[in-house]
């Protein structure tokens, strides 16, 4: 396994939603953790994509003082690990048409029709 079929594996944008399933958790509720990783906060994030710390950092750092500790613990939250340069490094590129206003991360991805015309 690659690191990138790790990260892969840790977090599927997708099946993110069944880690937490039975919680009772609403990802929009207005606890921060849950917002970050799981809500509309998560789609801004776009965590498991190349950036997601610092986007994270970034977002964050406007409510927040220290935001790097508190989108590390997210980090470790999501993944298992710290963000680490090689941890970072394997994950891939942000999508092109990633919808940062998107109501969930399932509907952030961009769609077939979304990535231009094709050869068919």
């Amino acid at each position: 396994m690659t690191a990138l079929d790790d990260v892969a594996r840790r977090y599927e944008a997708a099946a993110l939603a069944l880690k937490f399933d039975g919680q009772n958790t609403d990802p929009n509720a207005d606890n921060p953790r849950v917002w970050a990783t799981l809500g509309l906060g998560a789609v801004k994030i776009a965590w498991g994509y190349q950036g997601d710390f610092e986007r994270c950092v970034a977002l964050l750092g406007k409510h927040v003082d220290r935001p790097e500790g508190l989108c590390a613990s997210y980090h470790r939250d999501l993944f298992g690990e710290v963000p680490k340069r090689a941890t970072q490094a394997a994950k891939p590129d942000l999508p092109d048409g990633w919808d940062f206003d998107a109501e969930s991360v399932e509907d952030a991805l961009p769609t077939p029709d979304d990535e231009g015309p094709t050869d068919e």
